[in-house]
């Protein structure tokens, strides 16, 4: 009998490694197809998915539905596809830099504005920081959030 992917979750968090591994073999395929239509390249694609799974293992604590782990996990690839894409952004973007008379960007002043902005998120309400974080990180419609939490 196949378990559900909430019986998989709790017993990953107790531990059960076999139960991660399920997860991870059950989600994969929808994984790596995710990650390859928003990378759009195969290698990129079969990276993101495997540090997908990598960080779905890690913070595994943090997912407030074990229902909704498939839901999650898609949330993690898209957040590491918009990553791969705003580094590809950078590269092209320095190599242009190299042949201007533009500087590159303020290492400190970049470090700064996070700070500010992770010090203006600690004070927002647990829901709506998930629910900005899901919409402007992840990239998450409001159906797709709404989905999500449950409403």
């Amino acid at each position: 009998m196949r378990r559900a992917d909430a019986e998989l979750v709790r017993l990953a968090r107790g531990g059960d490694l076999r139960a991660f591994e399920a997860l991870a073999e059950r989600h994969r395929g929808p994984v790596l197809g995710l990650a390859w239509q928003l990378a759009g390249e195969r290698d990129a694609a079969a990276d993101i998915a495997q540090d997908a799974l990598v960080t779905a293992f890690c913070e595994l604590g943090e997912l407030w539905d074990p229902a909704r782990f498939g839901a999650w996990l898609a949330s993690i690839v898209r957040a590491r596809c918009a990553a791969h894409h705003r580094r590809a952004a950078r590269e092209v973007a320095a190599g242009e830099l190299s042949h201007s008379q533009s500087p590159l960007p303020d290492p400190a002043a970049e470090v700064a504005a996070r700070e500010v902005a992770r010090r203006a998120l600690e004070r927002i309400a647990d829901a709506s920081r998930m629910a900005l974080l899901c919409h402007y990180v992840d990239g998450l419609s409001c159906r797709e959030m709404a989905d999500y939490f449950g409403h």
